[in-house]
């Protein structure tokens, strides 16, 4: 069985080293072989020292390092609850609710869809970004959020046919979708 610990401290910004790496000794003391940092799409501006920062500890205690990307598009957990940058940003990529307003939650905001291309060229470039600041082994999906919402945006409705209002549909959609990222 292999152990691997959430570590949600990036996006404080401020960070101090010693306490960085008596948490990662704690860690390892455990027996921990991988942390598992939650990234938001803003760390990669503001917090990339923090990241760096993380990474080359962890590998000094010889743990791997997984992304636990944040909040990306609004469709997926990690931490902490605020909105995706990028979905505010791009409207064009929401999803639609069959009225056609948009699938809004109250603590994250909007919904990419993953049938728009720019939900996918987004993720994309934010993990290869993300890759090259510290040595990530591979990424964590936290709580894939919206499974069984049916997206009726023109780019749902465009990749799914006559399958669009279908929620199984969605819910294959946006699991492949993480799996080829």
């Amino acid at each position: 069985m292999h152990l691997a610990a959430y570590y949600f401290r990036a996006h404080m910004y401020t960070l101090v080293p010693r306490q960085v790496r008596e948490d990662l000794d704690w860690m390892a003391d455990l027996g921990t072989e991988a942390v598992c940092l939650a990234v938001l799409e803003q760390d990669l501006v503001a917090a990339r020292a923090n990241i760096a920062l993380i990474g080359d500890e962890a590998a000094r205690r010889g743990m791997r390092l997984f992304a636990v990307p944040s909040r990306w598009g609004g469709l997926c957990a990690g931490a902490p609850k605020v909105p995706s940058q990028f979905a505010a940003c791009h409207p064009e990529t929401w999803v639609l609710k069959t009225d056609g307003s948009p699938a809004f939650s109250s603590v994250s905001g909007p919904t990419c869809s993953v049938h728009h291309p720019a939900t996918a060229e987004f993720f994309t470039a934010t993990l290869e970004r993300l890759f090259a600041v510290a040595p990530f082994t591979g990424v964590v999906w936290d709580e894939p959020k919206n499974l069984n919402l049916v997206d009726a945006s023109p780019a749902a409705r465009q990749a799914l046919g006559s399958r669009w209002a279908d929620p199984l549909s969605h819910r294959e959609a946006h699991l492949a979708f993480l799996g080829e990222c």
